[in-house]
């Protein structure tokens, strides 16, 4: 189980594939990515084979406007969505995998 944020920390949080999880059940994310939420929908995509699969618990949440308010002077680096980096590589080298090409100014 990873840590995902410093709010709601009593609460569990699956990034999956999306055909591993229950539709109705999940909140989509981007192409194949979805977080389910629900201890149903997170129940029955643990039990799917597949890989991948990252457990967190706890979230952070930004006001509206937020995001945007960090990411203009440099806090956060934008990249395009790659849904395979959250399947193929490991937490432990997670970060550095996104990192791979990113240019910082």
């Amino acid at each position: 189980m990873l840590f995902g944020g410093p709010l709601y920390t009593n609460v569990v949080y699956l990034l999956t594939n999306r055909s591993e999880a229950p539709p109705d059940r999940v909140i989509a994310l981007a192409r194949d990515n979805c977080l389910a939420v629900d201890a149903e929908a997170i129940e029955r995509a643990l039990e799917a084979d597949g890989h991948g699969k990252r457990l967190f618990a706890g979230r952070v949440l930004l006001q509206s406007g937020g995001l945007e308010y960090e990411v203009a002077p440099g806090l956060w680096c934008v990249t395009s969505h790659d849904p395979d980096s959250f399947s193929s590589a490991a937490a432990e080298s997670l970060w550095e995998k996104l990192a791979r090409g990113i240019r910082i100014f």
